[in-house]
Formats: structure tokens, sequence, C-alpha cells
């Protein structure tokens, strides 16, 4: 089929428009210039630091130690007859833990009664014809040597008394032996000897042992340095006029399988010198023992409270980092700015630590987000709380002081010192 010249005319005028509207939209396009827009500001967590006291301690490694131990052993020779104990079991002053046969020393006992009877006895006649000779003598019907023999068998008789009442006494001490009670109250080892066995026999038999463990020794060595410190501020806590008042020094104390220090005692006792092989002296304290969990030879976390920080700011120790120049924190400043401030780390109250220097209780500390935060760099800040893990918020609005602690029973703030007294 032909086409017509009116179709053709119509098809190039249809191609001439279309060709010009692209040509159009182009030129458009190219008139608007490509501008960037930046993203916003990294997003970033911020808080205030926790202001509350905060009690400062000082840190020293121990063993603990039984109060005493004593060997339980045979004094007299016997058959073990009975065990009235279980091995490891908790004895008290006085229980009975062995008892050997008592019928040799029962029979020794008798014995030594009638021997004590018989030589009373004896006395008696001597003091009677001790009696009957001075009369005779007073009439001369008898030498004068006749009446001080008759002397010396009265004083005789009197000594065989004395013997035989020490006699019973000791028949008496040897029953007793058989009975082997517990000096202490505490925990006893296993047994070393089985019902049957002869005992006593040459030398004092060991049976078993108890070690007094409520309440329970711990020592631990303070540095020559901190008994310096120590002196100083007990020289400073007698000029402040307490020298007639009791200064007890709290110890707290943990394990290896506890957390933190679930055990609270007191000092009882500080080596008299330093040894000069290792500038160290000795420290003991007394720890309340009473479910036992404590045992002798234990290796032990030991803190004493030197100071009390008032008004502490404390952050969490993830919120720090450090570098060359020190340990820092970030801080958004009131332009949304961050900011590296140097701090002066302190003690750590669990997943915190106070900044002693460094920030103020106003600042906004970056907590979550650092790494998209840069100093120099803005920031969208998003406030939030610090989860506080202890201690009671401080209500005074200074900040930074701190005082030393003083205290006089269990339970209140101990001095200044790690040597602890």
């Amino acid at each position: 089929m032909k086409t017509t010249k009116p179709d053709t005319d119509r098809r190039g005028l249809s191609a001439l428009v279309i060709t010009t509207a692209l040509t159009l939209v182009f030129l458009t396009g190219c008139g608007k210039k490509n501008t960037f827009v930046p993203p916003p500001p990294p997003k970033v967590t911020v808080a205030h630091p926790v202001v509350r006291d905060v009690t400062a301690y000082h840190q020293f490694t121990g063993k603990t130690a039984s109060v005493a131990s004593v060997e339980i052993r045979a004094r007299v020779q016997g058959w073990i007859e009975k065990r009235l104990f279980d091995d490891g079991q908790v004895v008290h002053k006085g229980d009975v833990l062995f008892i050997i046969d008592k019928r040799p020393y029962e029979a020794a006992v008798q014995q030594a009664k009638a021997d004590l009877l018989n030589a009373k006895t004896g006395l008696a006649f001597a003091e009677n014809d001790l009696a009957r000779r001075e009369k005779a003598y007073k009439e001369h019907a008898i030498s004068e040597l006749d009446l001080l023999r008759s002397r010396a068998e009265r004083d005789k008789a009197a000594a065989a008394v004395a013997a035989a009442e020490a006699r019973l006494e000791t028949a008496k001490i040897n029953l007793d032996y058989c009975t082997i009670r517990s000096p202490i109250t505490g925990k006893t080892s296993r047994r070393l000897v089985d019902v049957g066995n002869l005992v006593g026999a040459g030398e004092p038999t060991l049976l078993t042992t108890v070690v007094q463990v409520n309440p329970i020794y711990a020592y631990f060595n303070v540095s020559e340095r901190d008994v310096a410190r120590y002196l100083k501020a007990a020289s400073e806590y007698h000029k402040a006029g307490r020298r007639g008042t009791e200064q007890k020094v709290i110890v707290e104390l943990g394990v290896a399988t506890e957390e933190g220090y679930p055990h609270r005692g007191l000092l009882d006792y500080v080596d008299n010198q330093v040894d000069p092989e290792t500038g160290t002296m000795q420290a003991r304290a007394l720890i309340p023992n009473d479910d036992f969990l404590l045992l002798p030879g234990m290796f032990s976390r030991i803190r004493i409270p030197s100071k009390v920080l008032q008004d502490a700011l404390l952050v969490p120790q993830i919120a720090t980092a450090q570098d060359q120049q020190g340990r820092y924190v970030l801080v958004v400043n009131g332009k949304n700015v961050v900011e590296r401030r140097g701090i002066e780390v302190g003690p750590k109250e669990g997943t915190l630590v106070v900044a002693l220097k460094g920030i103020e209780r106003n600042d906004r500390v970056v907590v979550n987000g650092l790494l998209n935060a840069r100093p120099g760099s803005e920031v969208t800040p998003e406030m939030t709380t610090i989860e506080d893990n202890g201690g009671t918020p401080a209500a005074s609005p200074e900040s930074g002081s701190e005082k030393p602690g003083t205290p006089t029973k269990p339970g209140e703030n101990a001095p200044a010192t790690d040597a602890a007294s």
C-alpha cells in the first residue's frame, strides 16, 4: 500500500515536537546547581555525674588463720572405748571426744582411798600415843628420848596421810583423763585413732586436732609508707582531744569465691616494728565467722576505710578512656560540641569510678556512642541518667571536699590509714 504525502508530513511534525520538548527539558535541568546537604550530627547519650559521698579504701591481701589450735592427745595409757564426734564436726568447749577404758583407773582411785584411810588411822594412833607419852614425861615416867621418838612417829604418820591424799588426787586426775574433752569451741580434724586401739603407751598419742574458727584471724602486711601515714593520722586524732576515746578500725574481707567484701570485723593487732627486709609491718584483723564460711589458710582480699570523699562525682568506667596524656572523658558543651576532659581517677564503686578532678557536676558526660564523639565535632546529645549501683546521693551542693574518717565503733568510718592502727 502507498503512503500518502499528508501522512508523511504528519509523522515528521510529531518527531519535531518530541525533539523540541526533550531539548527544553535538558536545558532546564542543566540550569540548576547540585548543592551538598550535610548529614545531621551523630547522636550520643550523655548524663550528669552521680553526686554522693564515697568511702575510699586501702586494699591488701592476706591469709586467714585460726584463733586457737589444739592437739587432742591421750594423757593416760589405755584402750579407746568410745569416739563421740564425727570427722570435721563443730564441737563446743567441754564436749566429750573420746573415752578411754576407765576400769584400771577407777580401781586405782579405790586403792588410793584405802591407802589414805590406812594413813589416817596410823596418824590417829600416833597422836594418841604422843599425848600419853607427854603426860608420862611430865610425871617423869619416861625419858625425853622416848617423847621425841613419839613425836617423830606422829609427824611421820601425818606425812603419810599427806602422801596418801596426793596419791588419791593423782588417781582421780588420771581417771578424769580417761574422758577426753575439747578445751575450745571449734572444728575437728579427722580422727587419727579408731576405737579399740591402745593409746598413751610411751608417749601422749595424738588423737585429733580442734581449731577455733569463730571468730577467725586475717593476717596481712602493711607498707612502711602506710604505717607512717597512719601514725600521723593517729597523732592528729589524739591532738584533737580524743585521746581518751577508743579508736576502732573497721576491716572488711572477702575470699576468692565471694563478690565484694561480705565479712566485716575489727583490727586487733599490729606488730611493734617494721620488717627491715620487706619494709612492711604485719597486722591482724578479727573477723566473726558464725556461718563457718571462712577456714584457716584461705587467701583473702582485705580493705580498710581510709577517708570519706564528700559529694564525689562518679561516672561509668566504660565512659572513661586513656591515651598518652592520661585518663579522660568526653563532655558535650553548651554548643553541643565534644570536648576532651582529662580526669584524675579515684576509688571504684561497682561499675562507677570517682573522678577527683577534671569535671563538674553539671557537665554532660558522654556515656554511650563514644565512637561517634570526636573532640571538636558537633553531636546531637540525648540525656539519660547514670544508674547508681550503691551508696546514698550526697545532699550538699558543694563538691570535691573530703574529710578523714575517725570511727569510734564498728559501722563508722575508719581513720585515714592503711596500716590500720
